[in-house]
């Protein structure tokens, strides 16, 4: 057997211990890095978590019918989610199997050439996806925003939930893609960051970056924010948004805002100082509005309507 770069790899979602018996039956070899694709992964069948951080693999030089029997049947993996990559496709082609090749007809196809760039426009759609079904109400929350809605008093963790919906629905939904949090750059942490790794050479490719902020009437404990605390929290989220672009080499930036305040109306004075600089830095601001009842939701949407 030669792992042959013209071969398929077959990743199955099914880490083991490095004495498990299965490994040792097939003279199994581990790959501690897996994820610094330093190795191919090609002509090789690999046993791996979804992150990839290390695998265990066998070589092959098997295709079609006889591979899969092989997975099937002397493995006994058929029913493990599983990632298939034909190089012989041009650009590749990666298949993704959620009930393993035992099912071959439950099948995704990513066609990794024709895999295009994800614009803000497509991650904004997710995140306005997240604020209608998890975000806009109290009651549309599973993990709460507010500390006391009725008070306005904004949960100390509210930006923290923000960011865990929006990044498990960005995941979900451009299965192929990384999405990193909390992640330091030099100058600072960012919050989220949209990437696309190439299954075969490692490369990167960072899209976007997305800054995330939380504005408040009042903290968890009742704290007050004045409106020139609120100007500067966006405004520092600006610069954080581009300076964390350009640190990454993304492709584009923005500042998301939810909007947890008593007098949220008044967003536009908030968010008029940076219009000027959000245009010179390429970036897109924009603002979600959190209400602290279904009630004042609803009073919102007749007066939206009533001005429509």
């Amino acid at each position: 057997m030669s792992d042959d770069p013209s071969e398929p790899a077959v990743i199955i979602l099914d880490a083991r211990d490095r004495d498990d018996e299965l490994l040792r039956a097939f003279d199994f070899s581990l790959e501690p890095t897996l994820d610094q694709a330093v190795v191919s992964i090609t002509g090789r069948i690999w046993l791996s978590n979804e992150k990839l951080a290390f695998g265990h693999f066998v070589t092959h030089d098997r295709s079609g019918a006889d591979l899969v029997d092989w997975v099937v049947r002397d493995l006994q993996l058929g029913d493990k989610p599983t990632v298939f990559f034909d190089p012989t496709v041009d650009g590749g082609e990666l298949r993704f199997y959620p009930f393993g090749l035992s099912d071959l007809g439950q099948v995704t196809p990513y066609p990794v050439g024709a895999i295009q760039q994800v614009t803000y426009a497509d991650a904004r759609a997710v995140i306005e996806t997240v604020y209608v079904n998890s975000l806009v109400s109290p009651q549309q929350q599973i993990v709460s925003t507010w500390a006391k809605p009725s008070k306005h008093w904004a949960a100390k963790n509210a930006e923290e939930v923000v960011q865990g919906l929006i990044q498990v629905a960005l995941k979900s939904t451009f299965l192929f893609c990384e999405v990193d949090k909390e992640g330091p750059v030099r100058s600072g942490r960012f919050d989220l960051v949209l990437a696309y790794i190439e299954p075969v050479t490692g490369a990167r490719t960072n899209y976007g970056v997305l800054e995330l902020k939380a504005l408040r009437s009042r903290g968890s404990t009742g704290a007050a924010y004045s409106t020139s605390e609120t100007k500067k929290i966006v405004s520092d989220g600006l610069v954080q948004a581009y300076q964390y672009r350009d640190n990454l080499s993304a492709m584009w930036a923005a500042l998301c805002c939810f909007d947890l305040r008593m007098d949220a109306d008044d967003m536009n004075d908030c968010i008029s100082e940076v219009t000027q600089p959000a245009v010179e830095h390429q970036v897109t601001v924009d603002v979600w509005r959190l209400f602290n009842s279904s009630k004042r939701y609803r009073q919102h949407l007749d007066e939206v309507g009533a001005t429509a």
